[in-house]
């Protein structure tokens, strides 16, 4: 196995720099910086950490990733994900497209529906709140028909009860 300070020593600068000046991603751009700045001017990971306002341990950790992978760290992508998420996004849309369906057919929607759905496919009970941001995560906001209609006058209503055939049979 090479020791660590040998690895930096066979690391090749200018294809470092040449990523650095292709690079496009300011994260990607900052982890090659890391590598770049260890491998041609082998400053400590703390010097490293303050010029690009990553911790020390998170140097570390991207100057291990790289000495294991090599470039393809860079573009190996992004940490996390939906870890606890209990369906799959194709599976939300699945769902929701074929709620949308009876959506346009003017029929109310009603979240304890798209609950009780939603819970049969993830095979558990989840809280209102999922449902909510499943919605919104696939763009979907409330519409509510309007107390009134905009062009509505008060006052010309009014006056057609008080002098409307209709309205004076009535009382």
């Amino acid at each position: 196995m090479v020791l660590k300070k040998e690895f930096w020593k066979s690391v090749d600068n200018e294809r470092l720099e040449i990523l650095l000046s292709e690079g496009k991603d300011p994260s990607v751009f900052k982890h090659i910086q890391a590598v770049y700045l260890k491998a041609a001017h082998d400053m400590s990971a703390e010097a490293i950490g303050k010029v690009l306002g990553f911790s020390k341990g998170y140097v570390w950790a991207i100057h291990s990733s790289y000495r294991h992978k090599g470039e393809i760290a860079f573009i190996a992508g992004k940490r996390g994900g939906d870890f606890h998420r209990n369906i799959s996004f194709a599976t939300e849309n699945a769902l929701l497209s074929d709620i949308e369906s009876e959506g346009d057919m003017g029929r109310i929607l009603d979240v304890k529906k798209i609950k009780n759905r939603y819970e049969g496919l993830a095979g558990k009970p989840v809280h209102k709140t999922v449902i909510y941001r499943m919605l919104a995560r696939h763009g979907w906001r409330k519409i509510v028909p309007r107390p009134h209609h905009p062009k509505n006058d008060k006052e010309a209503v009014e006056t057609y009860k008080k002098t409307s055939l209709n309205w004076c049979r009535m009382a």
